[in-house]
């Protein structure tokens, strides 16, 4: 009888380099990288041109559902998420209702456990009593998030969250200067504002940074991490206005999209972090038009495509999955089974391939060089080619 459930050969992702390997999973855990021929109930050979990665996690979605759905739903959402490689993501708090209260953390848990195919992690917005944050954490709520609205209160739970073992995660505009003349400037005077609160033992966590100003300020604390997201990495304010590219904060100039890439390169951020936000057609076209791009689907083939797949892996996989205290995102021994076959091939994104409910995303048109083959979750296969299978989930808390 073999002695592995699952045993994957091919080029593989193992000490920051492909490596030739014979991946073997029992019950759900990678127990063995071998060099050498392993046998297996299920033997999978990588073709030619096929890699095997680690699944990623996005720290920074929103799967809307509820009163949004036509936006997006837990369902849809995570499917997209498999399909682009991605078997843990960790949902917003804004939605409608809002998740800010113990019962609404209850709920929510309660909806991605029923419909998710992903595994999740549940961000919790400020409740209106910081005597709520204990229950709101013993509901299944990892961190608190902070929106530019909510700054003020940000000193305030800070400690509360750190003796609850919490995190906080900010998104650290100035409420004031936005959608002002001052606009540029309240993503840098929102992250100066809050600098000065942050001390060791509390994990903070900057949201979608897009200014290499800002970048470098949070990194040469070294008392908070950052989130980069792909479209302040790749796409420009002179390649994308109008309605359709509205988005907080706001793309940014070549020069500083160049500049905070470099620094992504040379190691300031922590985290790739999709910033999903699936919108319908008329809500990019209101007024004001909802912010936002779908992106959980896109980001792994997307900076594998543009970083490569050292750095892509330790900020969209190693990284955000340490984060959660996880055991995914490397490829060794005793690490989940949580594996994509990728096949290094060109091709063009269209609206046909994306299973978000919507394809607001400046992303359409453009050349890809990774496509999702299969995904294996616990090692069990998930996703192949189009075709999903719905695993058991857990919440991450």
């Amino acid at each position: 009888m073999p002695q592995f459930d699952l045993v994957i050969s091919g080029k593989t992702f193992v000490t920051n380099r492909l490596e030739e390997r014979w991946v073997c999973v029992k019950e759900g855990i990678i127990r063995k990288v071998s060099k050498n021929p392993e046998v297996g109930d299920c033997v999978v050979r990588l073709e030619e041109g096929q890699l095997l990665l680690p699944a990623g996690t996005d720290l920074h979605v929103h799967l809307r559902d509820w009163s949004q759905s036509a936006k997006e739903t837990v369902e849809s959402g995570t499917k997209a998420a498999l399909a682009g490689g991605i078997t843990t993501v960790a949902d917003m708090p804004n939605t409608q209702p809002p998740v800010n209260t113990t019962e609404m953390v209850k709920q929510r848990i309660e909806l991605l456990e029923y419909k998710a195919y992903t595994d999740f992690a549940v961000h919790s917005g400020v409740p209106g009593s910081i005597k709520e944050l204990r229950s709101i954490r013993e509901a299944g709520a990892f961190a608190v998030k902070f929106y530019p609205k909510d700054l003020d209160s940000f000193p305030i739970f800070l400690d509360a969250c750190g003796k609850l073992g919490m995190k906080c995660v900010v998104h650290a505009e100035d409420a004031n200067l936005i959608d002002t003349e001052s606009d540029y400037s309240a993503e840098e005077s929102g992250t100066s504002q809050l600098l000065k609160y942050l001390r060791p033992g509390v994990d903070v966590r900057f949201a979608h940074v897009s200014l290499p100003g800002v970048l470098s300020k949070i990194f040469a604390l070294h008392l908070a991490s950052s989130e980069v997201s792909p479209h302040h990495l790749l796409v420009s304010a002179e390649e994308c206005s109008g309605k359709e590219c509205a988005v907080r904060p706001p793309l940014r100039s070549r020069r500083d999209v160049t500049e905070l890439r470099s620094l992504v390169l040379e190691g300031l951020a922590a985290f790739f972090a999709s910033d999903h936000a699936p919108h319908t057609p008329s809500d990019k076209e209101g007024n004001p038009p909802s912010p936002g791009f779908v992106g959980v689907e896109l980001i792994y083939p997307l900076l594998l495509t543009e970083f490569g797949i050292p750095l892509t892996c330790k900020l969209l996989c190693e990284n955000p999955a340490k984060y959660l205290g996880i055991m995914k995102g490397k490829i060794e021994p005793g690490y989940t089974a949580d594996l994509v076959i990728f096949e290094k091939k060109g091709w063009t994104l269209e609206r046909e391939h994306l299973h978000s409910l919507n394809s607001n995303t400046p992303f359409l048109g453009r050349a890809m060089g990774f496509k999702t083959v299969n995904v294996y979750k616990g090692g069990v296969e998930v996703y192949l080619k189009g075709t999903f299978s719905r695993p058991p989930v857990q919440v991450v808390s």
